[in-house]
């Protein structure tokens, strides 16, 4: 996958200067569920608030993933629910995040170029999430929490950090 291998992962610290700079409530409520959830931005539109809301009672969020056929549970943890309860108070309408077409991407990705720089893309979100569960998990685990039927396709999405090269080189012996 192209976009990946481009993309820089948005790790906590990037998320933080993004939600500190961001003075749109739609783009703040995509970010969390990118950040949160590893979705692609255009699952992102399909949410309700009334989504959100069922999801923080019943610790999961159900997307209807419609470029790979499948439902995803993705299951919350306290701190997504807290930061998505907060969003929920703040949004105003019936939809969490509401675009039409790419302008979502658009406009994210452009956000993103101005206060992080040249190399970070909303795909990033998703890059950290997975590199983050193959990290703190295994590979397995990362492809079936972000619903890939090959493998291949997740492990396309691996950040390797010098940190992570550290860990790895410590573990050994």
């Amino acid at each position: 996958m192209r976009t990946s291998k481009q993309s820089k992962p948005i790790e906590t610290k990037h998320y933080v200067l993004l939600k500190r700079a961001c003075n749109s409530q739609k783009l703040k409520n995509a970010m969390a569920l990118l950040f949160y959830c590893g979705f692609r931005v255009n699952e992102v539109k399909q949410f309700l608030k009334t989504d959100i809301e069922q999801s923080i009672k019943g610790n999961e969020l159900i997307a209807d993933i419609i470029k790979q056929g499948i439902i995803r549970d993705v299951n919350l943890s306290d701190k997504a629910k807290a930061e998505l309860s907060t969003l929920l108070l703040e949004t105003k309408g019936d939809y969490f995040v509401r675009y039409r077409g790419d302008s979502l991407r658009v406009c994210l990705n452009r956000f993103i170029k101005k206060v992080l720089g040249e190399g970070f893309t909303s795909h990033g979100f998703r890059r950290n999430a997975i590199t983050t569960i193959i990290n703190s998990h295994n590979p397995r685990l990362a492809q079936d929490w972000i619903g890939h039927k090959d493998l291949k396709t997740t492990l396309g999405y691996y950040h390797s950090s010098s940190e992570n090269l550290k860990k790895a080189s410590n573990s050994i012996g």
